[in-house]
């Protein structure tokens, strides 16, 4: 009877206590919850098992006048049937499929700032040469390895200055102050 009460009562898979409780005294005028050994109607539905574990509980705002430490339950003016293990077992897998991916997301997304960094500092040691051995070592390896990294037309154009380089970074700035044969 109690079963039936909360789930006719419930609305977007909450149930108010007060409907159940209305619900209870049209469908059995005569039901009272000290019939049953408690005090209250929301001592019985926290006791029946019939509402989620994180529905019910005590909390200092409705401790109406009670001894602390008390193991009495207060239920809360909402309840919320308790799920199947399927229904539970659904939600979880969901969860966990959304975490995946929020992770695959964060994965991808730390992969392109590791590539990001690596390219600006690549970058930065070319055209600041603090070690123009290095530099121009740098250039000769990128000028070597980049024409069959690069697969697209555009990327290649992106990195045009540096591949046609002729030797190192100092004489591609050094013959940016020539002409250049078009």
């Amino acid at each position: 009877m109690l079963t039936k009460a909360v789930t006719a009562s419930a609305e977007d898979g909450r149930a108010n206590l007060t409907r159940v409780g209305s619900h209870l005294a049209k469908q059995a005028p005569d039901f009272d919850a000290r019939n049953y050994g408690f005090a209250r109607l929301s001592d019985l539905v926290a006791a029946s098992g019939l509402v989620d574990n994180g529905e019910h509980g005590r909390s200092p705002e409705n401790n109406h006048g009670q001894a602390q430490g008390s193991s009495r339950t207060e239920v809360k003016g909402t309840i919320m049937p308790r799920k199947t293990i399927e229904q539970r077992l659904a939600e979880l897998e969901a969860q966990r499929s959304a975490l995946k991916v929020r992770l695959n997301k964060q994965e991808r997304a730390n992969d392109t700032r590791r590539k990001v960094l690596l390219g600006a500092l690549v970058l930065h040691r070319l055209e600041n040469a603090n070690d123009p051995e290095f530099t121009e070592r740098l250039g000769d390896w990128l000028r070597r390895e980049l024409p069959g990294f690069l697969t697209r037309d555009n990327d290649k154009a992106l990195f045009a200055d540096l591949l046609h380089a002729e030797n190192g970074p100092n004489a591609a700035n050094a013959a940016g102050a020539t002409e250049r044969p078009v």
